[in-house]
Formats: structure tokens, sequence, C-alpha cells
């Protein structure tokens, strides 16, 4: 639809000059990161026609390309930030309100189990096995994973267990971590309500100014061996 709009209809028209209107279509505060991916989605167009005879060679566009941006390093918490945290959202929770239950037991699973976001918010009641002598979750197949390899069944910790069955009895969903209607899992929500944002105002009332959700996956691998 982009590159519809500056007006191209085939491969033909992937030239130099539309390629360099369309990143700069993207305005001065684009993602260079993203723009080039872009180029790169066009590209592997490009080359599908070159395959199929349609077009006579593959264009380079190498002087439209933007400058890449630092990689960013995904700092974990430090243990001791971990430790506020958790406290802090333990403390909320304790005081009753549905949100803050919720918010709780998933920072506590990230925290206590390195699984992905999908892993995390695509957990069924099902999945789970607290009662048994090895309590544990399961990664389910049939969800959305990133690997195959990603389905697997995954140990639970007894601190983890207690804070679980806190938290499900007031779940009401067949999802562990459900939105607030129960219908489905927490994937989305309006602006300000996302699991992210509530994960950061949660981490700013304790003092840390960065957290995501990748950063627990990282602060479990760095702790894990050590403190759990």
């Amino acid at each position: 639809r982009e590159l519809a709009a500056l007006g191209v209809t085939s491969t033909a028209d992937l030239t130099t000059h539309t390629m360099a209107l369309y990143v700069a279509s993207k305005g001065p505060k684009a993602n260079p990161n993203t723009v080039n991916g872009l180029l790169s989605a066009a590209s592997a167009a490009c080359t599908y026609a070159v395959e199929e005879g349609w077009l006579a060679r593959h264009p380079a566009w190498r002087r439209v390309r933007l400058r890449k941006s630092p990689a960013v390093r995904n700092r974990p918490c430090a243990y001791e930030e971990m430790g506020r945290l958790l406290d802090h959202l333990s403390t909320r929770a304790r005081q009753g309100r549905w949100e803050d239950r919720r918010l709780c037991a998933l920072v506590w699973t990230f925290a206590l189990t390195a699984l992905r976001l999908n892993e995390a918010l695509y957990l069924k009641l099902e999945d789970l096995d607290l009662v048994g002598p090895r309590p544990s979750l399961m990664v389910d197949p049939r969800r959305r994973l990133k690997t195959e390899g990603s389905a697997a069944r995954v140990a639970i910790p007894d601190q983890l267990v207690k804070v679980l069955r806190g938290w499900l009895p007031y779940v009401g969903s067949e999802w562990v971590f459900p939105g607030v209607r129960r219908r489905g899992p927490w994937t989305g929500g309006s602006p300000g309500y996302k699991p992210i944002d509530w994960l950061r105002r949660a981490a700013a009332e304790v003092g840390i100014a960065k957290i995501t959700w990748h950063s627990l996956r990282h602060a479990f691998g760095t702790y894990a061996l050590e403190h759990w």
C-alpha cells in the first residue's frame, strides 16, 4: 500500500529514485533498521521477479539504505531491583485490585521461568500443574510459539507456586492471564493499558527506569544459577 501510493504498480517501478522517495516518506524519526528491513522485503519481491523472468536485473538500492542505528544492549534488572519489584507487586496484589493481582502473577511467572511473552500470555489453566510432586507448566505447541522447540514442560519453583495459587481463584477465565473481559488472553489493550505499560509503571514506582519483558527473561538467565 505504501509503495502503491508512490505510483508503483510492479517491481519494474522499484527504481533507485522511487525507493529514495519511499525512504524519505518515512520521515526523519523513522528507525533506520526498520526502514532497511522494509527495503529488504521489497528486495525479496524483486528477487522473485528476476527468477520468474519478469525483471531484467535485481536493483541494489545501496545509495538509499540508511546507516544502521547502534545496537542497544538489553540490560537485565539488578538482582536487588528484581527483589524490589516483586515485593512491590506482591504488596499491591494484597490490596485486592484484580488488575494488580494479574500483573503480580504475570511478572513473577516471567521472573522465575524465563518464558517469552506469548508463551506466558497464552497459558491456559489446563497447562498448570501446581499439585504434583514436581509443579510445572506446559508451553503448549498449539499456541503461538516462536519456535517448535519452545514447546516444553517448565518447572515451577515453590515461590511461584504460592503466587499462582493466590491468583487462580480470581482469574475468571480459561486463560491464566486474561484481558479485563476474561474472554481471551491479555495480548492487547488501549494505549497505556497494555502489559508493557503496566510493567513499566510498576517498575517506575520502585525506581527502575528501564524495563521490558525481554529484560526479565535476561534477568532469569543472569541470576537463576546463583540465586534461584
